[in-house]
């Protein structure tokens, strides 16, 4: 994606601020973000527990409100307080947001009728709500399980749910905030595949918020939060090759990457950007050619 051809970011923080009160006390735990995201991105947002990944999700998409600062999408500051509630309905729908655990956004208790539920909402007539759910289930592959009890599912397809629910809103953005954290490895693979096509093939602009390495090696750029404040951004070989860094905000490198640089250490020569499973395969591949 090239932002060069997006010269407004789709979304922009602005000295963005957010505490939150804790027994009479006053906690910040956003001091002065400023992000920029273009229409296409697929960014990952990264840090340890506490440094304010999440709440920046959610103030990205309004659910929380800023206590100073700014945030703007395609140019327009919807931290304005003269936005009306249908203007604020609109950004939630531009923006859409998968959280953590998929039993806090199933409401209905057949799958079909839950992803319904978003744009019953948005007053769609009924023949194009059936579109749209019908295109949601077929995107995340779970068309078959239309009239299932969303209780009969797995961690993983609930997750693909909840994704259809937001899908049939027809987002521009799709914020997921630690959508994987509570998946087993199969229904995280799936998910993350889901989230990948998503991106690339519907051009989706794509915000994950997560502590998996792994995971954010696989976006387009990666913003590191650390006490509320960002302190590093860029492609991942820029970020995953500054350890100290990482380090420092309680992060680690995925492990590709810290294979890469034990080899390294051992006195082997790899070449190249090695933050995932294909770039680590290729140098060591290489490595392996060049001393037979």
């Amino acid at each position: 994606m090239n932002n060069e051809e997006n010269k407004i970011p789709f979304i922009k923080t602005q000295d963005l601020c957010f505490s939150y009160e804790d027994n009479g006390k006053s906690i910040e735990v956003l001091k002065k973000v400023n992000i920029e995201i273009y229409k296409g991105e697929y960014v990952a947002i990264i840090g340890h527990n506490g440094s304010g990944k999440s709440t920046l999700a959610r103030l990205l998409n309004m659910i929380l409100e800023p206590d100073s600062g700014k945030i703007f999408v395609d140019g327009k500051d919807i931290t304005d307080e003269n936005l009306t509630e249908d203007e604020m309905f609109d950004v939630r729908r531009r923006i859409g947001l998968v959280q953590q655990n998929p039993d806090n956004q199933i409401v209905a208790t057949i799958v079909e009728e839950d992803v319904a539920f978003g744009p019953e909402n948005l007053g769609i007539p009924s023949a194009e709500i059936r579109e749209r759910v019908d295109k949601a289930l077929e995107i995340v592959g779970m068309t078959q399980y239309a009239r299932y009890e969303p209780h009969r599912l797995s961690g993983g397809q609930k997750q693909r749910i909840a994704i259809a629910g937001v899908l049939a809103m027809l987002p521009e953005c799709i914020i997921f905030d630690e959508s994987t954290a509570m998946l087993d490895p199969k229904g995280r693979k799936d998910v993350l595949k889901t989230v990948k096509q998503l991106n690339e093939e519907k051009g989706i602009t794509v915000i994950t918020v997560t502590h998996y390495m792994n995971e954010a090696a696989m976006a387009d750029r990666i913003i590191v939060l650390d006490n509320g404040q960002v302190v590093a951004q860029g492609t991942p070989a820029q970020i995953f090759e500054n350890e100290r860094l990482l380090n420092a905000c309680s992060l680690d490198v995925p492990q590709c990457t810290a294979v890469a640089l034990g080899l390294k250490k051992l006195g082997y020569n790899l070449n190249g950007d090695i933050y995932d499973i294909p770039s680590c395969t290729e140098a060591i591949g290489k490595l392996l050619a060049d001393t037979n």
